[in-house]
């Protein structure tokens, strides 16, 4: 096949194929200026307290969800409990105090600012727990009345009122306990994020060595309250429970309590060991995730040079190869996790089985009321111990990302540039200075230089003598170690790579200042901006993409030149503002805008375009760091520098515009818009678990099923055979110990209960880590294949927020969520097979039950869905507004724009922010529905009890083995139910990692067959042909190469020849 096919099938191709990331909505070219707004209306003092009583707060989103995508626009206002800008300032206030401190502590600055709240949280938690003791103690209560002949009916109502009581109590505090502690962190979080913000505006852009890691503080470390504070309240609750839990058990055991005692001492030892390793493994992870996300930060941002020196490869080999290390610390975290997961499970049946154990070796006397109140209490405390554990893991969590805030929090920070309004000649003046980098090398030194106002001044030197060092210290961008500077008027700056912001074209050349009309058009003519601006669909209210990617590297340029001369200053700094334009354009700008526009100012310009030295009033020269030479044109060429070598060998000439009223037309006149972050619709596709599942192993899933399978087993014989235990308690078998063969079944059934859960846990561990890998690696090979168009379209900022959120939803979250899914999936299950077996009734019971709960879920389901995707949609701009702050640093200090730009990231928190707290108290109202099902199973279970024991007879033992059950059914049905729409959730995260992977390649493999394989020795000539050859920079684009036919033999010079097109309105 020749060629020439070839080619022309890419091109059909190219029409045809749809683009396999495409919105779900219509695409924008305009930016969407909708801000989530603050609570303001007074709301009546009754319908509020219903409202927060049912977690109703939503209940509108929830409706709207249901029917489509959620928008800002459909959002609640944010509640005065998250006010951005007042809470951030009172932070700051904090921190202030602490910086100066001598041992300076980011989290005493937080604790003096919300020590309340936290006092009010462990308030409700300690409440919570101790409550959690009382059902269990009345179960032994319970089974003393049922083994009375002549049971009272007054007695059965006070047990279903206490147990309504003790389920409400319960309930409603572990609701509002963790919806104060998100609260907390939400608050938390923001404030962090402000505070983070107002300290990189403060240093110089030189002294933030690692952008990748910023980033990660803000998506990882500032959010680390948000969970955290729940499980660390839990847990320095759980003591006073512990307490009161043994004083319970010695009033029924006596002195046997000691047996447990030392069973619990030992398991929560080793808790708080596999906490402390749990947490040391975690900081690793963080560690080796910064290194890595900061180097994949640097090929995004360099994308072009990999792409066309073909190192895609290497790339995704170092990547990967950075990857390997995390991965190793994510297994132990992993591993360390599973070890004490397994133990806050096992911990309430180990002590069961060690005190009953000692007792018939000691051959004590059994009680079937006490064996079932002990049990029930040692089963209650499940979570408590799994939250003591977690409390050393939490806070080590926290002092992790506290350590790694302060520490930039305690960057030294550069002075501002500091401006004199002195009635001095000069417009700057230096004396004696020397200028560094961070790693202290010098950047500019120089003896003396005086520059007067309104010179024009040009600074030359080769590449890497120092030229943008010495306007990034005229800045103040860098610090001085000696001599002094003075600045006798404000300042304008224009980098050397143009800085742009994600706004219309005309928020760009504005940039802050109020529109003139006449002084703007003037502008744009002035930067040659005229046809460009009406090329573009809009006009001047096209969005510009981060970094100004949908747009020529020309026209970029020129946009960021017009806002320096619409905000022209006194001393103009233009760090080689011409060299992405040809000789034409870059004269007409010369004459019109440098020349006459700013002929009053003070202008320094750094260039290595010669023609404009003739023009210049002095030339600076720059070598090795350091000033030169100082002075005209005529005296360089007379110098002995290298410099005057090539200024004497050049023809500078002037050329001038003939007329005003001509107009340079620009070769790069086009538009591309900018892709809106693809979103979906609904729930997720059960092709989405199927890819998951498929990109782990199918063995390890297999090994997961398994191990749960044989624990729920494991649990049916371990009920069973406490039954029967129970049964020969009986004081007419006149057994003191019962049948120890049942006893003895029931520690077997015990040990394979362990060994079903911690090896389900660690293949769960490895399963998740599997895929984790794989989506990885694939994820990575996609993205450096695909088209650089695609870099060209999509902010650098979404696909950070992919690698470092969403991966870590898959890396650390899944995992986090699966396990007590299927721990709590086989409790339920065996919990429903004990209870229906005390009556035939509770069958209906549990069918109902299961009927509600999957309506619930249903109904709630979708809504959270569009809601995490609005989150996650919301949280990209923070990000990419982030970045571009930290790119334009220098820009945005000279200009004073700090505040403005503060506004607009309190913006886009904001809407995250609202987006966020409607997807938590949504799954709050959802999680207060189970808990409202796991109450009434609860209830209606002691109801059954009660009445079958009334009005025939109930088994003891039957009934007791049900008790021990239900003590602990609300906390797993809500973990379970919690743990589902958290996953449902996540999955999100999997979706998005999914669209990427398809992604189309540089070059289909459709294509690629039709290619005859070259020899190895291929090429032995540098012959380049060109048949009839068809190019456009991205698809939507027009063709600016059509059917060129031309052939480039070897070693020969090629010299490419532009013609420039001059129209004129006469």
């Amino acid at each position: 096949m020749s060629e020439k096919q070839i080619l022309n099938d890419i091109e059909l191709q190219d029409e045809n194929e749809k683009e396999s990331l495409s919105s779900t909505e219509e695409e924008t070219y305009f930016e969407n200026d909708d801000v989530a707004r603050y609570e303001k209306k007074k709301i009546n003092p009754f319908f509020k307290f219903f409202r927060t009583l049912f977690f109703r707060m939503t209940f509108d989103q929830i409706l709207k969800g249901r029917k489509g995508n959620l928008s800002i626009k459909d959002m609640n206002e944010i509640p005065r409990t998250l006010r951005l800008e007042k809470y951030e300032r009172q932070l700051s206030k904090q921190w202030s105090k602490e910086e100066h401190s001598k041992h300076p502590s980011l989290f005493r600055a937080i604790f003096r600012q919300e020590w309340m709240q936290f006092v009010l949280i462990y308030f409700t938690t300690a409440i919570y727990e101790l409550f959690a003791l009382a059902f269990p103690l009345m179960s032994s209560f319970i089974i003393k009345w049922l083994n009375k002949e002549d049971a009272g009916v007054g007695m059965g109502i006070l047990w279903i009122a206490l147990t309504i009581l003790f389920q409400l109590i319960t309930t409603l505090s572990s609701e509002f306990t963790k919806k104060w502690a998100f609260t907390l962190g939400l608050r938390i979080r923001n404030g962090l994020i402000g505070i983070i913000y107002d300290k990189a505006l403060k240093l110089n852009s030189a002294g933030i060595v690692e952008p990748g890691k910023l980033i990660n503080l803000m998506g990882n470390d500032c959010p680390v309250y948000i969970g955290n504070i729940e499980m660390i309240m839990f847990g320095s609750a759980s003591p006073v429970m512990f307490i009161v839990l043994f004083v319970l058990i010695w009033n029924n055991m006596g002195k046997w309590v000691y047996v447990p005692l030392v069973v619990f001492v030992v398991f929560v030892a080793l808790n708080v060991f596999f906490g402390m390793m749990y947490g040391f493994f975690y900081y690793k992870f963080i560690y080796a995730k910064d290194k890595r996300l900061s180097f994949f930060s640097e090929i995004l941002k360099n994308i072009k040079f990999v792409k066309y020196n073909r190192w895609e490869k290497p790339m995704v080999k170092k990547t990967l190869a950075k990857r390997v290390l995390e991965i190793i610390f994510l297994f132990f975290v992993g591993f360390s996790r599973s070890l004490f997961f397994s133990l806050a499970i096992q911990i309430g049946s180990a002590m069961s089985i060690a005190i009953f154990t000692v007792m018939i070796f000691k051959e004590a006397q059994f009680q079937l009321a006490a064996v079932i109140t002990t049990i029930s209490l040692f089963n209650s405390i499940r979570v408590p111990v799994r939250t003591i554990g977690l409390l050393a893991t939490c806070t080590s969590t926290i002092n992790v990302a506290m350590t790694r805030i302060e520490k930039f929090l305690l960057t030294r920070e550069l002075p501002p540039i500091s401006i004199n309004n002195s009635s001095s000649e000069n417009a700057i003046e230096m004396k004696n200075v020397k200028f560094i980098y961070p790693n202290g090398e010098t950047a500019f030194e120089c003896e003396d230089l005086n520059i007067k106002k309104g010179e024009f001044v040009c600074v030359i030197g080769s590449v890497g003598s120092g030229k943008s060092s010495f306007l990034m210290s005229v800045l103040s961008e860098l610090e001085r170690q000696e001599g002094d500077v003075t600045i006798n008027g404000k300042v304008t700056y224009a980098s050397q790579n143009p800085w742009l912001m994600n706004s219309s074209v005309r928020e760009n050349i504005l940039f802050l200042n109020s529109f003139d009309k006449k002084k703007y058009n003037q502008v744009v003519k002035d930067a040659c901006l005229v046809t460009d601006i009406d090329s573009l669909m809009g006009g001047d209210a096209y969005v510009v993409s981060e970094k100004g990617s949908n747009l020529s590297g020309g026209q970029r340029q020129r946009i960021a030149l017009a806002r320096a001369l619409y905000d022209s200053k006194d001393i103009m700094l233009l760090d080689d503002p011409l060299s992405a334009v040809d000789f034409q354009v870059g004269t007409y700008i010369f004459e019109n805008a440098i020349q006459k526009s700013l002929k009053q100012k003070t202008r320094i310009i750094v260039t290595n375009q010669m023609y404009l030295l003739e023009k210049a009033d002095r030339i600076l020269v720059l070598e090795n760091n350091k000033l030169a030479f100082n002075g005209s044109l005529e005296e360089l060429k007379k110098s002995d520098l290298a410099s005057s070598q090539l200024v004497k060998t050049l023809s500078v000439k002037s050329e001038k515009a003939e007329d005003q009223t001509e107009e340079i037309i620009t070769g790069d006149a086009y538009a591309t818009k900018v892709r809106e972050e693809s979103r979906e619709v609904g729930r997720l596709p059960l092709s989405v678990y199927f890819n998951y599942i498929k990109s782990g192993s199918f063995i390890l899933f297999a090994m997961v099923v398994l191990m749960l399978v044989g624990r729920i087993v494991a649990l049916y014989y371990y009920n069973a055979s406490l039954t029967k235990w129970g049964k020969s308690l009986h004081p007419l078998l006149k057994l003191p110990q019962g049948k120890k063969e049942f006893f003895y079944q029931f520690c077997y059934s015990f040990i394979g209960d362990t060994v079903g859960v911690f090896g389900c846990e660690i293949c769960l561990v490895l399963f998740c880590i599997t895929v984790s890998v794989r989506l990885h690696k694939q994820t990575i090979n996609k993205l450096l294949r695909c088209k650089l168009g695609f870099f060209d379209i999509t902010p650098i900022g979404r696909i950070q927020n992919l690698f470092t959120r969403d991966f870590h939803m898959l890396d650390f979250n899944m995992p986090y969520y699966i396990e007590p899914l299927i721990v709590n999936i086989s409790t339920i299950l065996i919990t429903f097979i004990t209870i229906v077996q005390t009556s035939i009734y509770l069958v209906i019971m549990v069918l109902a039950i299961l009927i509600i709960f999957v309506a619930i879920y249903s109904f709630v389901i979708k809504p959270v869905i569009e809601l995490q995707r609005l989150d996650s949609i919301m949280r990209g701009p923070i990000f990419v507004h982030f970045d571009q702050t930290i790119l334009g640093l220098p820009i945005v200090r000279a200009s004073g724009a700090q505040i403005s730009f503060k506004e607009k990231l309190i913006a886009k928190v904001k809407n995250n922010t609202v987006a966020l707290y409607a997807c938590k108290m949504t799954k709050y109202w959802f999680l207060q529905r189970s808990d409202w099902i796991g109450a009434l199973i609860s209830i209606v279970t002691v109801i059954v009890i009660v009445v079958t024991k009334l009005k025939h007879s109930m088994e003891p033992s039957l009934a007791g083995t049900a008790l021990t059950n239900i003590t602990s059914i609300p906390t797993s049905i809500t973990n379970f139910a919690m743990s589902l729409i958290e996953i449902e959730t996540f999955m999100q995260s999997t979706e998005r990692i999914l669209m990427i992977n398809k992604l189309r390649n540089e070059e289909s493999e459709r294509v690629k067959e039709k290619y005859v394989e070259p020899s190895k020795l291929w090429p032995t000539t540098g012959k380049i042909e060109f048949v009839d050859f068809k190019f456009r920079y991205r698809r939507g684009l027009p063709v600016v190469l059509n059917k060129i036919s031309a052939v480039v033999e070897d070693k020969e010079k090629l010299v490419l020849l532009v013609e420039l097109v001059v129209e004129s309105p006469l």
